[in-house]
């Protein structure tokens, strides 16, 4: 089995997302959105990017040799000659990139023996489309090392805290912990990590925005 050191943060966080009956979070619009955040966040800690509260910017266009990954950052210095903003801007500019992201980290997962891929058909016409964590130590991992970062006294690694801000932009920690009583417990604790790494706070702001958006816009649909 491939360790789950070797893993990045969008398949790690596929990994804790993917539930026991193998589907992944129903709100694909904003799961979307967290995808396309982690591989910003990637392209981060390979210091491709950097952002501050205004901006995003483009420092080295030096390939990642991943597919996903360098077409974003391909994308990103395009369009940053024509347009400028910040991080929100550049999740909703990419949100089509969104199911490209979770299809090719998903066939990663598969491809190293974590995630196992189900189809069927129903009535012989519509295909549905399941996955089942395989490696259930992989994921256990990964579920411990949000775990000890949240409540931990010690300040977490760069990639964990990034992890820990997109489970919580999506709302998986509830799940990994013992219920929403006791993440409210550990709020403080959360804004802390939130706040370590400037794109995970910019980016909790931002996705907290777009689904406060995006709930506004269909209660008016449906009035």
């Amino acid at each position: 089995m491939v360790s789950e050191g070797s893993l990045n943060v969008v398949e790690e966080l596929l990994l804790l997302a993917i539930s026991e009956d193998g589907r992944l979070p129903s709100d694909d619009k904003v799961f979307g959105y967290v995808l396309v955040a982690g591989v910003l966040m990637e392209l981060s800690l390979a210091r491709r990017i950097d952002t501050d509260l205004d901006r995003l910017m483009v420092l080295n266009l030096a390939p990642l040799d991943d597919r996903m990954l360098d077409t974003v950052l391909v994308e990103l210095a395009r369009t940053g000659r024509e347009q400028s903003g910040d991080v929100r801007f550049w999740l909703e500019w990419l949100s089509g990139y969104g199911e490209n992201i979770r299809e090719e980290a998903l066939e990663k997962l598969v491809d190293k023996g974590m995630v196992e891929r189900r189809e069927k058909r129903l009535f012989g016409i519509f295909r549905s489309r399941r996955y089942s964590v395989i490696d259930l130590g992989a994921r256990a991992a990964v579920r411990k090392k949000v775990i000890r970062g949240l409540k931990s006294g010690d300040i977490p690694d760069p990639r964990v805290s990034l992890l820990i801000c997109l489970a919580d932009a999506c709302r998986l920690l509830g799940d990994l912990l013992d219920g929403e009583e006791e993440l409210v417990g550990l709020g403080d604790r959360l804004e802390l990590i939130r706040r370590l790494e400037l794109i995970g706070l910019v980016t909790a702001r931002a996705v907290d925005d777009i689904r406060g958006s995006l709930s506004v816009s269909i209660q008016s649909r449906r009035r």
